[in-house]
């Protein structure tokens, strides 16, 4: 994730609880959940959401890290679109890691850089494996 993004989400946080402080009751639990929800998307930003190798993708989940060898790996693409409805027609900003009987898709602001770019890399390092 983005510095700039990890630093807004925290500070966002701080504000949120601060004005927690102002507020009665329902306000202070709703402002309250808002800054725990932001504190920990800011925190798990802090970490990277995926990183690959030559053995395979490894992604950050809410208890850890989950590794999936190349050979699990079917295809890596960026998210595809909704193909009906005209008002769900708009591109997509997350990538798709095919594993088979699971899929990954992982939010384009968690990257830190644009879906192309990461679909490109990951792709050029399972051709190395001969996978994808």
């Amino acid at each position: 994730m983005r510095p700039a993004l990890v630093a807004a989400l925290l500070a966002g946080a701080v504000v949120a609880a601060a004005l927690a402080a102002t507020q009665d009751t329902p306000g202070r639990l709703l402002l309250g959940a808002l800054a725990l929800v932001t504190t920990a998307e800011g925190v798990r930003g802090l970490r990277p959401a995926l990183t690959a190798d030559d053995d395979g993708i490894t992604v950050a989940t809410l208890t850890g890290r989950a590794h999936h060898p190349w050979s699990h790996v079917v295809a890596v693409a960026p998210l595809a679109p909704p193909s009906s409805g005209r008002r769900l027609r708009r591109s997509t900003n997350a990538l798709e890691v095919d594993l088979g009987e699971r899929l990954l898709v992982v939010p384009g602001y968690r990257l830190g850089t644009g879906i192309d770019e990461v679909v490109s890399t990951l792709r050029r390092l399972a051709r190395s494996r001969s996978v994808c």
